[in-house]
């Protein structure tokens, strides 16, 4: 295979400053600075350790070529999204690229190049709906590592440091629960009349053992369970925003959780978890006049958006409480997500 240098205009600070990589044939020459770039990551413990590339400043990567060279870019301080087709291996489209190029950044360890690579990106300003045309990842809020112009104010909001309008908080691939409680007094002969209704929704890791943050509910019964692994507990959505399960959208304003008059159909609510599977998570508990009714239902959720921001959870009393509002969610029922494992067995 043909040699290739890949140069910068960073790198001209000397041979005590330059780092050779080879990348399947392909060599390429970073400065100190472009290594330092996002760190820490893969480079600076390569070259900022013990190891034999650390004092060879040498380092030997069987990855893509072409797909380094955007990397270089990136770790040049250039903006590299959009990608350009002509910048891309000729054997790959796009979305193919951009798959083989988030592998690489989380190779490398880039986690601002991946966020650039995730992260959704605002369709407009959205100033005018009260929003920062801007995203960070839940992981960042929750880590007190959010990027620069975006600020954690002492009410807990993540706003844009300028506007001061609050951000959109976003996630992938994680698990969300609705518990519901419902305060009723003991029913008399048929009749069982609703005193008290309630919810929350959790957000955890797939695995708890992942879960590094655990927040205090917004509102939430005393007798309600919980799951100690939840990285957020919220009791507010917004009533302009949807969720969508299974494929089916709906409105968030169109979820209710209450219960009905009749002993036999003690607990109602609208779609789209009426119909959806559920797990009680206590029996009835009784006391001398009243009795909690509780109920979980858990999704797999591909994608979540949030925003902390107490202006918009005015409901929540305690000092302590997350002011996180539920905005949007893309969601699969387990059921749903069987079915499609049979489907594709069956092709």
């Amino acid at each position: 295979m043909a040699t290739s240098t890949a140069t910068s205009p960073n790198d001209s600070h000397g041979q005590q400053d330059s780092y050779t990589i080879h990348v399947r044939g392909d060599v390429f020459h970073l400065s100190h600075s472009q290594i330092s770039f996002d760190s820490p990551n893969y480079f600076t413990a390569c070259f900022e350790s013990g190891f034999a590339e650390a004092r060879e400043r040498t380092l030997r990567l069987d990855r893509h070529p072409a797909l380094f060279a955007i990397v270089v870019d990136y770790l040049s301080g250039y903006p590299v999204l959009p990608l350009s087709t002509r910048a891309i291996p000729a054997t790959m489209d796009m979305q193919t690229a951009l798959r083989f190029l988030l592998a690489d950044a989380q190779f490398y360890e880039l986690q601002g190049l991946c966020d650039l690579l995730t992260l959704p990106s605002p369709p407009m300003d959205l100033s005018w709906a009260g929003f920062a045309s801007k995203f960070v990842h839940l992981r960042d809020v929750l880590n007190d590592t959010l990027p620069e112009g975006v600020v954690k104010t002492p009410d807990g909001s993540v706003v844009a440091a300028e506007s001061e309008l609050p951000v959109f908080v976003y996630a992938r691939n994680m698990v969300i629960k609705f518990v519901t409680t419902n305060k009723l007094e003991k029913p008399h002969l048929d009749d069982c009349r609703e005193y008290e209704a309630s919810y929350f929704l959790e957000v955890s890791c797939p695995s708890a053992t992942a879960a590094a943050c655990v927040h205090t509910p917004s509102v939430a019964s005393s007798n309600a369970p919980s799951d100690d692994s939840a990285l957020l507990r919220t009791s507010s959505v917004h009533v302009k925003g949807s969720m969508t399960v299974d494929g089916h959208t709906y409105d968030l304003s169109s979820v209710e959780f209450r219960c009905t008059r009749t002993r036999d159909t003690l607990y109602w609510l609208r779609p789209p978890l009426r119909d959806g599977p559920h797990v009680w998570t206590s029996p009835f508990i009784d006391d001398a006049h009243f009795e909690w009714e509780h109920r979980a239902w858990t999704f797999w959720a591909e994608e979540i958006i949030t925003c902390f921001s107490a202006g918009l959870n005015p409901g929540s009393a305690s000092s302590q409480a997350t002011p996180a509002t539920l905005i949007s969610a893309k969601m699969r029922t387990l059921p749903r997500i069987l079915a499609e494992l049979t489907s594709q067995s069956a092709t």
